[in-house]
Order: C-alpha cells, then sequence, then structure tokens
C-alpha cells in the first residue's frame, strides 16, 4: 500500500535527523555531539525531535540500525546474482563488505569509543542480533550454491551462515578495540586476526583459505596506518 502524504513526510523528517546526525558524527564526534547541535543545523524546534527520538542514544540506535539494514541492501544483490558462480559472489561479499566500511572509516572510528562503552553493550547485542539476521541468509545461500556446484564441502547452510557471520562480527569487534587501543603492535595483532579468522570461514565451508580473502591487506594498513602512528601502505 502506498504511504499516505503523511506518512512520506514524516519519514523525510526522520531521515533528516539520521542524515544530521551521520554529518555531526563525522565532524565533532559523539561525545560533543549534542541535540541542540542537532536543531541547529536542522532549524527545528525541540519538541520536532523528540516527536522522532527519545534522546540521543536513541537517534544513535537508529543511525546503527539505518546502517546494518544499508549493508545487507549492499550485499543481497551479490547473494542473488543469478549469473554469478558461489566462488565469486564468496570473493565480492567480502570485498563489499570492506569497502563499504572504508567508505564510511570517519563515521565509523568517530563511533567505536561510544560504540565499546560499557552502558552500550546491550545496544550492541541488540546490533549483532540485528545484522545477524539480515546477513546471515543471505550467506547461507551463497553456501548452498556453492555446495550445489561441488565447491563447498557443506551440509549445514542455514546454520553455518550464521557461523561465518558470527566469526565476522567478532573479528570486527577485536579489530574495533585494536583501533581504539593505539596499541603499537595493533596493526600485526589485526593480520593475525584477520588471517585466523579467514582460516576458519574456509574450515566452516570447506574451501581452500587462499581463495578469498575476508580483509585486504592494504585495506588493514589504511585502518591501523593512522592509528599507530604509521604511514599507511
Amino acid at each position: 500500500m502506498p504511504k499516505t502524504v503523511d506518512e512520506t513526510k514524516h519519514a523525510a523528517r526522520r531521515q533528516m535527523f539520521l542524515d544530521c546526525a551521520e554529518h555531526l558524527l563525522q565532524t565533532v564526534g559523539y561525545d560533543r555531539l549534542s541535540i541542540q547541535d542537532i536543531l541547529n543545523a536542522t532549524g527545528v524546534s525541540k519538541g520536532a525531535f523528540y516527536h522522532y527520538f527519545d534522546s540521543k542514544q536513541d537517534l544513535l540506535e537508529a543511525l546503527v540500525d539505518q546502517t546494518s539494514q544499508a549493508i545487507a541492501e549492499n550485499l543481497a544483490p551479490i547473494s542473488d546474482d543469478e549469473d554469478l558462480a558461489a566462488v565469486e559472489k564468496l570473493q565480492r561479499f567480502f570485498a563489499t563488505l570492506a569497502a563499504w566500511k572504508s567508505a564510511r572509516r570517519d563515521l565509523l572510528e568517530n563511533l567505536l569509543g561510544v560504540w565499546l562503552a560499557d552502558e552500550n553493550a546491550l545496544l550492541r547485542e541488540k546490533q549483532r542480533h540485528a545484522i545477524a539476521r539480515r546477513i546471515a541468509p543471505l550467506f547461507a545461500r551463497i553456501i548452498e550454491q556453492g555446495a550445489r556446484e561441488g565447491v563447498f564441502a557443506s551440509s549445514y547452510p542455514e546454520q553455518e551462515g550464521w557461523l561465518v557471520v558470527s566469526i565476522i562480527q567478532d573479528l570486527n569487534a577485536a579489530m574495533a578495540s585494536l583501533i581504539v587501543s593505539r596499541d603499537p603492535q595493533a596493526s600485526d595483532q589485526a593480520k593475525r586476526l584477520s588471517s585466523a579468522c579467514q582460516e576458519g570461514v574456509a574450515r566452516i565451508i570447506g574451501i581452500d583459505p587462499q581463495t578469498f580473502a575476508l580483509v585486504e591487506p592494504h585495506l588493514l594498513s589504511a585502518w591501523f596506518g593512522s592509528s599507530n602512528g604509521k604511514d599507511s601502505q
């Protein structure tokens, strides 16, 4: 059923707040961001803001949910492409995911500190499940196709899709902690973690780990070069 004028207006106004918040997060960061900053940038009243969001935290949760939906929308065409072989889908899946994150590096880095805070543990867990619900079925279809083509050794595609996504999420969480830590050894640790997770994913679906790259080396250098005071390679 088509949306009414009021529903369309409501969705557009809510999206305006989300777009504004995303921009401000990249320029001032979450800690310095205030609701008043958003009101000043959008030119709306405080009452209008609270009509859509209960708090700054609620706004962040909505932005994160929008982000997970956008990730799934970027990956779905790969999973659904009938002209691609399973191995190529696997390669494109990880490459697209990495490229999506790299394109939003400033935003993600600004969110890391607050995202890893203890008070956001419940929000992180909710987001973890939200992402898994959207992405695991996409990956499961690739695994199922690979099993049909005889290139993956898989007996439980649906469950293995969840396992692979869990590994990716655990890797993301570990990488985020390393970035925030500013540890001089973070880059080396990140490379080892990435290699270990890549091997784990390969074993789950029954494929040579050299067939794909979970995270390309140059992307690791880009993320950890600046955090460790080194030049990106």
